[in-house]
């Protein structure tokens, strides 16, 4: 196998991303997909080259001809998907949030691992050039001994986007600002400053309609005992950077979005650091997806190919949502 032939769950707002990034890399072809909506899925498949459209899922996961599923689907459809692809013996690359509880993020694990198929957990920010950057100075002690870390996402959202949408809703979305928005910056302060010891949180909603929390800060205290923050919000205007702020006894690094803004560490120059973070020129996604899809699923596809683990998988994309 050279080449991982991709069915599509779900055809909304990230799905795009997906089947652009497949078009884009050597190792993946779009085959078919699957929503509940005809129209959109047919709309779908006609625009990106699928040569076959389904409204229910378990038509496109009998196929023979699908190694694997992109799900990207609501929140809540996410593990009983993986856990149906899984039984058919697919592999399963899903959309964060992995899952809604922990309890079906852990189900999820263990169904691919008895069927022997890959799960991968979509947190395309660990991809990021300028993320691989951080990673690489911790792991090399370039930063010192981590003493804080910072997430911030401060975003708007107005009343329509939730309007006759799951994403309002606390059984549908399991959460707002934090589990939607939010979790990328979290999941990249959790990769770079490592577990968590305890968490003491408010959340409110304070300008929407809505079930979930539309405001979060939190204060982090990090099993290696430095101390974090994360800030969530939908409330903010006007819309501001999400912004990710790192600091050890050797120095301090910031991200806004996926561009380093300050890299102030001894005997090192933001500028050099900068040369080396030059973003992925295959894709272009909206300007808090990045442009690094494309990286995760040839990554997955690889990992199917070689049979080897996927760099992002269930265990790891476990980690945010916990």
């Amino acid at each position: 196998m050279n080449e991982v032939r991709f069915g599509i769950i779900g055809c909304g707002v990230i799905a795009p991303t997906h089947a652009t990034s497949m078009d884009k890399i050597e190792n993946a072809r779009l085959i078919a997909v699957a929503d509940v909506m005809e129209d959109r899925a047919k709309q779908f498949a006609e625009k990106h080259g699928a040569a076959h459209c389904y409204t229910d899922y378990n038509e496109l996961l009998a196929r023979d001809d699908i190694d694997a599923v992109s799900v990207c689907t609501p929140h809540h459809l996410h593990a009983p998907i993986v856990i149906d692809a899984a039984k058919a013996g697919k592999h399963a690359l899903v959309e964060k949030p992995m899952a809604i509880t922990m309890a079906e993020a852990d189900q999820m694990i263990a169904e691919c691992q008895a069927a022997n198929v890959k799960l991968g957990a979509v947190f395309q920010h660990r991809f990021d050039s300028a993320a691989q950057c951080i990673r690489k100075a911790i792991d090399e002690g370039r930063l010192g001994k981590l003493v804080r870390g910072g997430s911030y996402t401060k975003w708007y959202r107005s009343q329509e986007y939730f309007n006759d949408s799951w994403r309002g809703k606390l059984a549908e979305g399991a959460g707002g600002a934090v589990i939607n928005q939010a979790i990328h910056m979290v999941d990249l302060l959790r990769w770079f400053m490592g577990p968590v010891d305890s968490i003491a949180a408010n959340i409110a909603t304070l300008t929407h309609s809505i079930e979930v929390e539309d405001v979060a800060i939190a204060s982090i205290k990090f099993k290696s005992g430095a101390l974090g923050t994360v800030e969530a919000s939908i409330s903010t205007v006007p819309n501001m950077p999400e912004q990710l702020e790192i600091s050890g006894t050797k120095g301090t690094v910031v991200l806004e979005g996926p561009k380093l803004i300050r890299w102030d560490v001894e005997g090192e120059d933001l500028e050099q650091i900068q040369s080396e973070c030059e973003a992925d020129p295959r894709f272009q996604g909206k300007s808090y997806y990045g442009d690094s899809h494309p990286r995760q699923i040839e990554d997955f596809a690889q990992a199917i190919i070689a049979d080897t683990s996927p760099y992002i998988d269930g265990v790891k994309g476990r980690d945010a949502l916990e």
